[in-house]
């Protein structure tokens, strides 16, 4: 059970790092945004810190996206139409 737990956590922190970089913020903005300091905001994506419920809430906030989005495995990815680091390539072979 106690991998099952670390593999959930994984995917958590992986994903706020994904929404994050996908939102183009930094991680000085989210500590600032939860009020903590950079470093604390980094752990967290590490998994070196557990997120509380009520800190995944406050995330989930902040990068506008639902709480279960932090949770999924595969999360759907949101780019932001006015960024223009937003822009897919698609590659095709002949």
């Amino acid at each position: 059970m106690e991998k099952t737990v670390q593999k959930g956590l994984s995917v958590v922190c992986e994903n706020i790092r994904s929404q994050r970089l996908i939102k183009q913020y930094t991680q000085e903005y989210m500590g600032h945004r939860l009020s903590i300091s950079q470093n604390a905001f980094s752990k967290i994506e590490l998994g070196l810190t557990l997120p509380t419920i009520k800190r995944i809430f406050q995330i989930a906030f902040i990068l506008d996206i639902k709480v279960g989005d932090l949770m999924q495995t595969t999360p759907e990815i949101t780019l932001d139409p006015l960024s223009p680091n937003s822009a897919v390539k698609i590659w095709t072979t002949r």
